[in-house]
């Protein structure tokens, strides 16, 4: 099976075969993209880099990430929802997307730093960082984005060799 046919079974096997993964997936999509958005836009992502396009480059990022993470949690919950085996690589795929794209110029680093150094630490180095964050942030984008298209392969691929859905999907 090739990567397409993967993500058109874990579609037929979820968005298609029930309602309520359509509304979970919606919810999860709109609710990531508002959250991308404030994150980028507030915190001034990508601003250094695109400054008139700034609004497009959020926009754009936001959605692309939005989407196929939402897609991959829809497909991760799904699997769990069937007791279908999810792997290892699943779950620290979709971490692993959704935090290069957090860590620049969010509390999140120094509340890290904190936990390991004190509170000193973080308040004379948590700047000097998220400041050298913030200039590769358009690097830190394109990672998460890579990460999140892997995460909802993943996920995809883990629904589409399941035999129980393939049972289910032709019993109905």
């Amino acid at each position: 099976m090739n990567i397409f046919s993967y993500v058109k079974n874990a579609f037929v096997f979820t968005l298609l075969s029930d309602k309520k993964y359509i509304f979970l997936a919606t919810f999860l999509i709109v609710i990531l993209m508002l959250g991308y958005y404030y994150l980028f836009y507030y915190f001034g992502f990508g601003y250094l880099i695109f400054n008139n396009a700034f609004i497009y480059y959020i926009l754009a990022v936001s959605i692309i990430l939005s989407i196929f993470i939402g897609l991959s949690l829809t497909f991760t919950i799904y699997s769990i929802s069937k007791r279908i085996k999810v792997t290892k690589s699943v779950i620290g795929s979709i971490i692993s997307s959704i935090l290069p794209s957090t860590l620049c110029c969010s509390s999140i680093l120094p509340t890290i730093i904190f936990s390991i150094a004190g509170s000193y630490t973080a308040i004379t180095l948590g700047g000097k960082i998220e400041a050298i964050f913030s200039l590769y942030n358009l690097v830190f984008s394109m990672i998460s984005i890579f990460l999140s298209i892997t995460s909802f392969i993943l996920a995809s691929k883990n629904i589409a060799t399941c035999d129980l859905c393939k049972f289910e999907v032709k019993r109905k």
